[in-house]
């Protein structure tokens, strides 16, 4: 059985194993082309480093709409394919799988994608039970490579283009690595220099759970969470993380949005 998806108007037949966790949203949100649903002036935008980052900002504010990096695991040093040219970004023989064969590595970019290819049929039932991801298969990541170039050559643009339409953006990272604010402040101008020629007023957020010290800058906070009980990380933490940055940027804060269960 196939489900059908309508991204960037064509159509697109997807198995069920893409549908996986979080890999749905990515794929339904991609065919949002008709605008999104913004609460208040504030645009947050995620850059990594994994999920967490994307599922925190939808719960804060509502907003659904998919991004480049929502569901990628994304490296510091893959953080540049946002402003270089992405020539052999997802060809053919330019990949491997890595972490335990459960994401494919693009050799290009080195970004890893753990959503967005099919994965073995007998490893559903025990990634369920063992509450860990399922392995892909590899004998079928060769054919998915165009459409999956396609539609993250989209996102890429599309994503540009809301953080330069943004009139208040904030980007927001994720990396459990870090720890002072000397490293923090290494990221930021990582960041600043991909991101700024889109948008020159743009806000960083740069979140670690090893954190020792905290930073609440104007243009920058650097903040500790929590690790919480599953992959999308602790809610109470995060809800700290976006009111330091309503502080420190003097945001105006997104209207209430109920999360489900």
């Amino acid at each position: 059985m196939v489900s059908v998806l309508i991204f960037n108007g064509r159509q697109h037949n997807i198995s069920p194993e893409q549908y996986w966790l979080c890999g749905a949203n990515l794929m339904q949100g991609a065919g949002q082309e008709a605008g999104v649903a913004v609460q208040g002036s504030v645009r947050y935008f995620s850059v990594g480093e994994f999920c967490e980052t994307a599922y925190q900002i939808r719960r804060h504010t509502g907003d659904q709409a998919a991004y480049f990096f929502d569901w990628l695991v994304s490296s510091p040093a893959s953080l540049y394919c946002m402003c270089e040219p992405m020539g052999h970004f997802l060809e053919a023989g330019r990949w491997t799988l890595c972490d335990r064969d459960t994401r494919v590595l693009d050799l290009a970019t080195g970004l890893r994608f753990q959503h967005e290819f099919d994965v073995l049929a007998e490893d559903m039932a025990r990634a369920e039970a063992l509450a860990m991801p399922p392995r892909v298969d590899a004998d079928r990541v060769e054919a998915h490579l165009p459409a999956a170039r396609e539609k993250f050559r989209y996102l890429r643009e599309k994503t540009r283009m809301a953080i330069m339409q943004a009139s208040s953006c904030v980007l927001v990272r994720t990396e459990h690595g870090l720890t002072t604010p000397s490293q923090a402040r290494i990221r930021v101008r990582q960041l600043q220099d991909i991101f700024l020629p889109f948008n020159p007023g743009l806000k960083i957020i740069i979140t670690s759970s090893m954190a020792q010290q905290e930073v609440l800058g104007e243009d920058f906070i650097f903040a500790r969470i929590g690790t919480g009980a599953e992959w999308y990380g602790d809610h109470a933490s995060w809800d700290r993380v976006f009111a330091l940055a309503a502080q420190a940027f003097d945001l105006a804060r997104p209207a209430a949005v109920t999360t489900p269960a």
